[in-house]
């Protein structure tokens, strides 16, 4: 799978923890979280979707100030994957997102409305498309579940809930069942159009830190190489050494004691 990343900034934000503040001020409290279940998200399809699919995260389409969420593209189609990282028991009621309270273990509507959120972002994404391609094509969105403590109720739901565990298996059996919606050349007109939005500037690579020479241990070495003890010899020969410089230490405090005395 090849993936065309937009959004620098996420990198930045793990390095610097000001940059990280900034950006969660910008984007909302749950930002960081959403970022690094993405990566989780990204990781697996890496390692079971071919060249064939095209993934792209920070997707920006004309008109929208906040990052859509990961947009898959390939064969079988585009799909949208709203990412939820929290835990907590939820349901989707056709356009509805409702959370269980813990008082009255009852759902209620709960605010923002992500699903109404995935679908806005969804109808966004395919204007891009239809603008890169000159063909309308349909974005499914796919809310997926990070978190290991979650449970998911869906009723008639308007976005394909899926746990994180059975994304294989969702699009292994796409794979085998659906017909081909999109050619590869078209996937590699997105894919030109999505790269050419990324900085045109070259990353400097980070310059490796040198460890620093020890001229002591050099010495040292040159020295074991000239006599060949074995280093219980030097361990005894360092004891001794000790000892003579006790020794001398306290025939000078002594001397100069027995001189002051007389």
């Amino acid at each position: 799978m090849q993936v065309v990343n937009l959004t620098p900034e996420v990198e930045e934000a793990r390095a610097s923890t000001l940059k990280r503040w900034q950006l969660v001020a910008r984007y909302g409290s749950r930002w960081y979280r959403e970022q690094k279940a993405q990566d989780e998200v990204v990781e697996l399809l890496r390692s079971f979707l071919d060249n064939r699919y095209l993934l792209i995260r920070g997707l920006k389409p004309d008109g929208q100030a906040t990052p859509l969420p990961p947009l898959l593209v390939g064969p079988s189609g585009a799909y949208l994957l709203a990412v939820w990282p929290n835990a907590g028991f939820y349901r989707i009621r056709e356009e509805y997102w409702e959370v269980m309270q813990r008082n009255s273990r009852r759902y209620r509507l709960a605010k923002p409305n992500i699903v109404r959120t995935a679908l806005e972002q969804a109808k966004a994404a395919e204007q891009f498309l239809e603008k890169v391609l000159g063909e309308r094509v349909s974005v499914k969105p796919i809310m997926v579940f990070t978190n290991p403590g979650v449970d998911i109720d869906p009723v008639n739901p308007a976005v394909k809930p899926l746990l994180v565990d059975g994304l294989k298996r969702y699009f292994a059996r796409l794979a085998k069942e659906s017909e081909v919606v999109l050619t590869p050349k078209q996937v590699l007109r997105v894919f030109e159009a999505v790269s050419s939005r990324k900085s045109t500037a070259p990353e400097r690579p980070k310059k490796k830190a040198r460890p620093k020479k020890r001229r002591s241990s050099k010495t040292l070495k040159k020295v074991e190489r000239y006599f060949n003890f074995t280093p219980r010899q030097w361990a005894i020969l360092g004891i001794l050494a000790t000892i003579t410089l006790c020794v001398s230490v306290g025939v000078v405090f002594y001397l100069l004691y027995a001189n002051t005395v007389y």
